[in-house]
């Protein structure tokens, strides 16, 4: 069995819908990777940093921002049961 980042499908989250019904919205690896690469420079962590997650991770921001962002600077991530502001 091969694998290719580049076109294999990694993740579907669900978009809310804003404009329309809801929609699975496919993402790559090479995407997941794009997405944490070109955030790391605006949102600058380091392993002594912790990151809130506030988001559910089957929201593309909660997964890729808050969770992979964290993980790939080697922040702690502290997780909330639900968001309640």
């Amino acid at each position: 069995m091969s694998f290719d980042p580049a076109p294999d499908l990694a993740v579907t989250p669900y978009a809310s819908g804003t404009v329309g019904f809801a929609q699975g919205v496919h993402h790559s690896h090479t995407n997941l990777v794009a997405i944490v690469v070109q955030g790391t420079p605006v949102i600058d962590t380091n392993p002594d940093d912790r990151v809130l997650a506030f988001l559910p991770f089957f929201r593309i921001y909660g997964m890729t921002v808050l969770l992979n962002l964290a993980l790939y600077r080697r922040a702690a991530l502290v997780t909330l049961p639900r968001f309640d502001l």
